[in-house]
């Protein structure tokens, strides 16, 4: 095993993307002994970047079917944020800050979820005894969610296109196409994608490559992660709409 471990070179930044998909065996071996981060997080920028035009229309689709939620649920529109003077300098500011921000979440969001997405794994691996190291759990995130990253985009694109909020590409889609975010189930259905599922097939190739695991043992080490991920995902998707009943209620 040892003489193997010697015999790996460091993959050429073309052919760890290329072995992402083609791959993933090689590359999560790699990764172990050589965890690269900057190619992958250079990549999953400009994905997000490219897809910046439909996130602006994302979020007034968004912003228009909670604001309907609202008036049905609570008979007020809590999500009405547009000026009274919309051609006015309050307007013109908010639209300013707001793409600032929009461009430094985009800058910040895939290196804070890789390393809070290793950071959770590792603590799963650690219990089990794994020997794996933060840093190629990082690594190993920063690839994987170039597939993120790529699945954010084709699922923006459809739901610009189709004017939804529902992405076509999770349970939601075929179980509940009529719901929304108000809905817990929803949000469950809504998390699980055809993306998180592969980006979780691929952690376990990755888990097991850097830890010496079994199939099984790895499997269940990333779906205890995957579950963990979804019930924060649904838990943020939630809060809003709880925090509203709430205060409806008082």
């Amino acid at each position: 095993m040892e003489g193997q471990q010697r015999e790996i070179t460091k993959m050429k930044p073309v052919t760890r993307v290329v072995s992402l998909f083609v791959s993933p065996k090689a590359l999560m071996e790699n990764i172990r002994e050589y965890p690269a981060v900057l190619v992958p997080l250079i990549i999953c920028a400009l994905l997000a970047f490219a897809g910046l035009p439909l996130t602006n229309k994302l979020v007034d689709i968004q912003q228009r079917t909670f604001s309907n939620i609202s008036i049905e649920r609570y008979g007020v529109d809590y999500f009405n944020y547009t000026p009274f003077d919309e051609d006015g300098d309050l307007a013109q500011t908010i639209s300013a800050v707001t793409q600032i921000t929009t461009v430094a979440m985009l800058l910040i969001s895939y290196p804070l979820n890789a390393f809070f997405s290793a950071l959770g794994l590792f603590i799963i691996t650690k219990i089990a005894r794994g020997t794996c190291k933060l840093g190629q759990y990082f690594s190993m995130y920063t690839h994987v969610f170039i597939i993120s990253a790529l699945g954010g985009l084709l699922a923006s694109f459809l739901m610009v296109t189709f004017d939804t909020i529902l992405d076509s590409t999770s349970l939601a889609a075929v179980f509940m196409p009529l719901g929304d975010q108000s809905m817990p189930v929803f949000n469950i259905l809504s998390s699980v994608t055809v993306f998180n599922v592969w980006i979780t097939a691929l952690t376990v190739i990755g888990v097991k490559a850097v830890n010496g695991f079994s199939t099984v043992r790895a499997s269940v080490v990333c779906i205890t992660g995957f579950v963990i991920s979804v019930a924060i995902a649904v838990a943020s998707l939630s809060a809003t709409f709880i925090m509203y009943d709430f205060m409806s209620k008082v």
